[in-house]
């Protein structure tokens, strides 16, 4: 239910632009505040509920009429300026459908950019920045179709990634992937999706004294591979980190 809140103002201005004999009363100029509302906005008004628990916690809200609504409009046609309910109807004007997967900002992009993409579709260049577009990962693209010779149609998208992922993370990055080369190869081609990541990192023991950016985020990354560190079977000294040897048997 909404209920108006104006204690200075309880009819509303549309009043004066109707004739004298009409101007008199309390009711019409109530009912005009409904008009008022949804034409020029400016009404305060809440919401409230059944018990008096919500009513006591109802918010206030000043409505945005269509007159306002008219005034930004041009704003609904910005990709990023746009209310994010509105990005989906206007991604349909640049033929582009957005993926569930998508962060807004990601949405935004796509659709902001992809026009200028579609002259290059078709091209290696094209799919890659298409990649990048829809994935926000720092990533090297590469796309190679130099076995096309021996395999007619085919081209390899290698995704390289320098930072540690979640497999279900992996799996999301895989996914959109595959969804920015379906907008932007060829129909006829068919294509081999390589992502590379680093699944072990090894990594000697950081100077944390004075650390630089990178050195902390490898800090709480990788297995530390320090002077009393022993990979394999032999046996080693371990302060020194030297091999040890082994008596013949």
């Amino acid at each position: 239910m909404m209920t108006d809140l104006r204690d200075t103002e309880t009819a509303s201005r549309y009043l004066q632009y109707l004739p004298a004999p009409l101007q008199d009363g309390r009711f019409i100029g109530r009912f005009l505040l409904a008009f008022e509302a949804i034409l020029s906005g400016g009404v305060v008004v809440r919401s409230e509920g059944g018990s008096a628990s919500r009513q006591e916690n109802a918010t206030l809200e000043r409505l945005q009429g269509l007159g306002g609504t008219l005034d930004e409009i041009t704003a609904y046609f910005q990709p990023q300026e746009t209310p994010p309910d509105f990005l989906p109807w206007l991604a349909r004007w640049v033929a582009v459908d957005l993926r569930e997967d998508w962060s807004e900002l990601t949405r935004r992009n796509v659709v902001a950019s992809i026009v200028p993409l579609y002259m290059r579709r078709g091209t290696r260049k094209g799919i890659e920045q298409a990649i990048r577009l829809c994935v926000s990962e720092t990533a090297d693209v590469r796309v190679d179709d130099s076995d096309s010779a021996t395999y007619p149609y085919h081209f390899e998208v290698t995704l390289t990634i320098d930072e540690n992922q979640y497999p279900s993370t992996l799996q999301q990055l895989y996914r959109k992937v595959e969804g920015a080369i379906e907008l932007q190869k060829p129909a006829h081609t068919y294509y081999s999706l390589v992502l590379r990541y680093p699944s072990l990192v090894l990594l000697d023991q950081p100077d944390l004294s004075n650390p630089t950016r990178r050195e902390m985020r490898q800090a709480t990354k990788g297995i530390y591979v320090a002077m009393n560190t022993v990979l394999g079977s032999a046996p080693a000294d371990m302060e020194t980190g030297e091999k040890l040897q082994v008596p013949d048997s």
